[in-house]
């Protein structure tokens, strides 16, 4: 109980020393058992929120351990188990690893407990680890799948269903399927909009996905209205200094350069690399895309050296990660 008054108030360092005290005395009184692992699991959370993912793939780790020795298959602690570990280590970079446990949880739950909630959260998780892999078209029919299933339970108007809809219109314009992806972006947007009156931190991965939308479509006016609100949306909820605020303002960045003011994207991009370089694993798109706009922000002000090694360096990483044949490769390959 205590460590979690720490942790709302934000003081996880003290949250993580409760803990290892409960830790170190579960550890005596009963080494192996169930209260050890619960402590584990407490621990984990605490970390994840401090940002240390390390630890909490640790923790989570070793928690799992015990439940998939002592549970059932199909039990809905042990997959959220699972999920909560996967997360972790998607965190850390280790993203093939992380998607074969948050399958496991997947085919668990569709046997044991088609229809419920956790299924869909699930299948949500595993289509972002899936976009991760380079496999946008998998992560859409995944998305799909969670978006109806959380309809059916949750009916239209609802935060769940509005972050599917965004995620399932970010899968598809990662496909370029843009006229498809456009609609229910805006649907997205218009529930969040509906439901919170100064818009939902959330909102701002539909906001960003439409502003990507809009710009390939050639709506270059409505594209950067929509990607500033991203923008303060997200600076608003996550912090001016969060990873996903830098995101959103690389999505600008783009809409900016496409417009034709390069001066200005490469101001907004040399303020975001320092961000997602250091939150993000070096093989993440978002961080070979910051560095490949950057390149063409340097080309169109005719400087060609210093443009080049960005270019090249974006393209590889992309090859890498998503292969030659993915849309976004061949957009870097372009510049």
């Amino acid at each position: 109980s205590l460590w979690r008054l720490l942790a709302e108030v934000g003081d996880y360092a003290a949250a993580d020393s409760v803990l290892s005290v409960a830790l170190a005395t579960e550890r005596r009184r009963e080494p192996g058992g169930i209260r050890e692992a619960n402590v584990l699991n407490e621990l984990g959370l605490s970390q994840y929120e401090s940002g240390d993912y390390a630890g909490a793939a640790r923790s989570w780790r070793a928690s799992l351990a015990y439940d998939e020795r002592t549970k059932p298959p199909g039990d809905i602690d042990l997959n959220i188990g699972r999920t909560n570990l996967s997360n972790a280590l998607a965190d850390l970079g280790e993203i093939d690893e992380a998607a074969v446990l948050m399958e496991t949880a997947a085919d668990e739950l569709r046997r044991y407990h088609p229809g419920d909630l956790t299924l869909y959260n699930t299948l949500g998780n595993l289509a972002a680890l899936r976009n991760d892999q380079g496999r946008p078209a998998d992560a859409a029919a995944l998305l799909r799948e969670s978006l109806d299933g959380t309809r059916v339970l949750h009916g239209d108007l609802h935060p769940k269903v509005a972050f599917r809809l965004g995620s399932l219109g970010s899968a598809l314009g990662m496909l370029r399927r843009d006229r498809e992806a456009e609609p229910l972006l805006r649907e997205s947007v218009a529930i969040y909009d509906s439901l919170f009156e100064a818009g939902h931190p959330n909102q701002s991965y539909a906001l960003r996905a439409l502003a990507g939308t809009l710009l390939r479509l050639g709506q270059l006016t409505e594209a950067e209205e929509v990607g500033r609100r991203a923008v303060t949306i997200s600076a608003d909820g996550f912090g001016d200094d969060n990873v996903k605020t830098a995101q959103a303002r690389l999505v600008l960045a783009e809409v900016v350069l496409a417009s034709g003011r390069a001066a200005e994207a490469e101001r907004l991009l040399r303020q975001i690399r320092p961000v997602l370089d250091e939150s993000l694993p070096d093989r993440h798109w978002d961080r070979a895309f910051a560095a490949s706009y950057l390149g063409d922000a340097l080309r169109r002000q005719g400087r060609r050296a210093d443009a080049e090694p960005l270019l090249r360096a974006g393209l590889t990483t992309l090859r890498r990660t998503l292969g030659d044949d993915d849309p976004r490769t061949r957009d870097a390959a372009a510049r």
